[in-house]
């Protein structure tokens, strides 16, 4: 009834948000992203349905271009976003990302490329956190860059710390820690920092994600 009747495109927002949500949790990955991409498009935010990995490559070297003169004193200081369409639309890239993601769509990385991209331009908020994890994976996956990918992975904890966002600890972690510190720390010194995840999660409601960090 929301979606027929609402007569404002942002009061169908929540209800789309709860209907791929639910669409996921019916393991109807197909439907979520589906609606996801939907919705992406009337927020301004579209993909390429044929991106290939020439796309991809070019995606992430544009990205890369953005980030090299902001350190990390940059994204401290970095405003907060507030533009509620661009809210949404990271909203929507956070939980769109995973399911690409488990569905093994290479868009995952042209999703988080994205909401980087708006978090330099609109501002920073905490899903900001998790944009910069899978582009750290994606950079040790697609250009063995993980020096890069390393940085990156630290600037997601960052945004997470100024953020105190407890809810999204698991599902960063899992991908710094698993994926890209992997290749620059040892293996011990990963192990607490998932366990701390693994806490904070348990306590914030996101079972999945802390059975995946323990």
């Amino acid at each position: 009834k929301i979606l027929d009747r609402a007569r404002v495109y942002d009061h169908k927002l929540r209800a789309y948000y709860t209907l791929m949500s639910a669409s996921a949790a019916q393991n109807d990955l197909k439907a979520a992203i589906s609606i996801g991409f939907e919705v992406l498009a009337q927020l301004g935010e579209t993909f390429d349905e044929n991106a290939n990995m020439q796309t991809i490559l070019t995606e992430l070297s544009y990205t890369k271009g953005m980030l090299v003169s902001k350190d990390r004193q940059w994204f401290r200081t970095h405003h907060i976003m507030s533009d509620e369409q661009k809210l949404y639309a990271m909203n929507f890239l956070y939980v769109l990302v995973l399911y690409v993601f488990l569905t093994g769509g290479s868009r995952a990385s042209l999703l988080a490329c994205r909401m980087i991209q708006l978090s330099v331009k609109y501002g920073l908020c905490k899903q900001s956190a998790c944009a910069f994890a899978v582009y750290a994976m994606a950079l040790c996956g697609a250009l063995a860059d993980y020096e890069e990918a390393y940085e990156a992975g630290k600037l997601a904890w960052l945004i997470m710390d100024n953020f105190q966002a407890k809810d999204i600890v698991a599902r960063c972690s899992t991908v710094v820690c698993g994926c890209i510190n992997i290749w620059v720390e040892p293996l011990q010194a990963i192990l607490p920092q998932l366990m701390e995840a693994y806490n904070a999660t348990i306590s914030s409601g996101d079972p999945e994600f802390a059975l995946l960090s323990l």
